[in-house]
């Protein structure tokens, strides 16, 4: 508390001083700094619109400016977009900075597109893996088997206290246990599973995890992961720029899925193809795919399944009729997420 007492009586004296400074792009830079250290975010952003086109394109400031609206939608989602651009273009006019692409990465976190912060999260280790910052942004994908063990432990225990209480520490560890399961030779229990479902359901009312686990706990099971591999595959061509390849892939993960009975595979499928068809520019089909996965996966409570979808329609205004329209399907998304999501520490952005 004393420390944070200095600070503020330190930046009160320096904005004193300021006021005696002469009007300049000089003192509207200070200015600024004195804002970003006090945590005045939005004041940043007002103070930015005065400055001088020429200092509006520098990296520093589309930086700052980037992070301000990126803690600005802490409150509102709608920011997200405003940071997204920023920092985008700060990436863009300098690609070695290692600040733009730290930022980037939170930023598509918290817009839940998953693979474009996994892309720029390998950019940013080839210019900034030795930094602490890299490590509080990597601390997330360190090894959490102890804490499913732990589960294990209460659920054989038939201790359903702990179990809970070891949910709550880390729910989205506990998604991708799920997510995970089929891809390879798996350990965890089909206890495990059904628990790890069922507090999905009760806690976010969420039956999305319900539903991708079902099947492979039946005789689909083989066809189930086979299709899921293709989806994996479509995904991963993508990412090499083979769109032709990519959609051929999800044809083929479709001709299975016809093999079965599972509405989420549908829907998982058409969710990845989606990428591939943006990235085409096919958007009439990809509107409509998306419309649909979001109206059915609200019809059959796919809380997750419908946050991807809405997050990916409001990413472009090249699928939405207005802007409108475009921040009310990224602020949904986000509340979908921001419900059933562990809301434990934050990693602060960078300046």
């Amino acid at each position: 508390m004393a420390n944070t007492s200095v600070v503020q009586s330190d930046l009160g004296k320096a904005q004193i001083l300021l006021l005696d400074y002469p009007d300049s792009e000089t003192r509207q830079r200070l200015q600024g700094l004195l804002y970003l250290a006090s945590g005045n975010w939005q004041s940043y952003v007002e103070s930015a619109i005065h400055f001088s086109a020429t200092m509006r394109e520098e990296p520093e400031v589309l930086n700052n400016l980037g992070a301000s609206y990126l803690a600005l939608s802490e409150k509102d989602p709608r920011y997200l977009l405003n940071a997204l651009d920023q920092l985008e273009r700060a990436s863009q006019v300098s690609p070695t900075a290692p600040e733009p692409r730290f930022n980037l990465v939170l930023t598509y976190r918290r817009l839940h597109f998953q693979r474009l912060a996994d892309e720029t999260l390998k950019r940013y280790a080839s210019i900034d893996s030795g930094s602490l910052w890299y490590q509080e942004v990597t601390a997330g994908s360190s090894d959490e088997s102890p804490l499913l063990d732990q589960l294990k432990l209460a659920i054989e225990s038939n201790d359903s206290r702990e179990a809970e209480r070891v949910f709550e520490r880390n729910p989205d560890l506990f998604r991708r246990v799920v997510r995970q399961y089929g891809q390879a030779d798996s350990q965890v229990p089909p206890a495990v599973l059904h628990f790890i479902t069922s507090e999905m359901q009760r806690r976010y009312g969420d039956k999305t995890f319900s539903a991708m686990l079902a099947p492979l706990l039946t005789e689909d099971r083989e066809t189930t992961i086979a299709l899921r591999q293709f989806v994996t595959q479509g995904a991963e061509l993508l990412v090499k720029g083979d769109l032709t390849a990519s959609l051929k892939t999800y044809a083929e993960a479709e001709k299975l899925a016809e093999q079965t009975d599972s509405l989420f595979d549908r829907l998982w499928i058409d969710l990845n193809k989606v990428d591939t068809q943006i990235r085409a520019g096919q958007f009439d089909p990809a509107r409509e795919t998306l419309h649909r996965i979001v109206s059915v996966s609200r019809q059959n409570g796919f809380r997750w399944l419908m946050g991807k979808a809405l997050a990916i329609y409001g990413s472009t205004l090249r699928l939405t009729a207005t802007y409108k329209e475009m921040l009310e399907l990224v602020t949904e998304a986000n509340q979908i997420f921001q419900r059933s999501t562990n809301m434990g520490r934050e990693i602060e952005m960078k300046l």
